[in-house]
Parts: structure tokens; sequence; C-alpha cells
């Protein structure tokens, strides 16, 4: 079995939280909108990003999260549509967990 210490653990997560550069949203009729990412979280062994969608915007028709080196981390396709008055946070979850092999 394989076994992943505490201290490397904290490095893979830490690894992965400093991927992101910024959030692309796709707004419909409207082509692509920059924002920066609003929160980056790291908790147990999940990793959380998080990305506002500002005030003005109303239907996404994807949203990507841009890595540092300029490519496409992560991507949601689903519309989101939200209250032209508020703002809406979004996140991207994952979990890093130890897979053992057979």
């Amino acid at each position: 079995m394989i076994l992943i210490t505490p201290s490397t653990m904290d490095e893979i997560q830490q690894f992965f939280a400093d991927m992101p550069d910024f959030a692309r949203l796709h707004v419909q009729g409207e082509g692509t909108i920059d924002v920066p990412i609003y929160k980056v979280e790291r908790n147990a062994n999940m990793v959380f990003i998080w990305a506002r969608i500002p005030t003005g915007i109303r239907t996404l028709t994807k949203l990507q999260i841009i890595h540092k080196n300029g490519s496409v981390m992560l991507e949601r396709n689903a519309p989101l549509t939200k209250p032209t008055t508020r703002n809406v946070y979004t996140r991207f979850e994952f979990v890093i967990e130890e897979v053992g092999s057979e």
C-alpha cells in the first residue's frame, strides 16, 4: 500500500492551488469576459477554485479556469442563468486521493 505523507499531500494541494490564473466567462450573446479568480481554498484532501460572475451578466454558456500557462485547466459547459442584479459565485472542486494498485 502506498501512503501519501501529510507534508506531501500539502505540497500536492499547493501545486493545484497555484495553477489557476483567471476565469474566462463565455457570456451568451456577448463573447468572453476574463475575471480574476475569486478564491482558492484547500481543505483536508480537497481543493476549491472559486470564480465570481459579476453583476450585469445574465447567462453563461461556459465557464473556464485558465491555467497560468494559458491552457484551459477546468471547464464547465452547463448553462448558468442568474439574476442580473446579483453577484453569483461558482466553484470547481476536486479531491486528491490515494488509489491503491492491484
